[in-house]
């Protein structure tokens, strides 16, 4: 969901920039994709959101830092 993930949020920026709003059926149409599946990544989204602020209270800045590091390396 990495990949895909990221060009939703992509989207999902652009719509708001463009439009002010987005709704699910904004993002199926701009990316060609039926409502029920975009449904379902926005949840998924959701879920890593909420695991994300979770983590950021808990971890230490060094963890952070290289996990950080981790993900720019496995963008390259």
């Amino acid at each position: 969901m990495y990949e895909s993930g990221e060009n939703y949020l992509e989207t999902i920026l652009r719509l708001r920039e463009k439009n002010g709003t987005v709704r699910s059926l904004d993002i199926a149409h701009e990316l060609n994709f039926s409502k029920p599946s975009v449904s379902r990544a926005i949840g998924i989204l959701k879920e890593a959101e909420e695991d994300a602020c979770r983590m950021e209270h808990i971890i230490s800045e060094e963890v952070f830092l290289g996990i950080k590091r981790f993900m720019s390396e496995q963008s390259l």
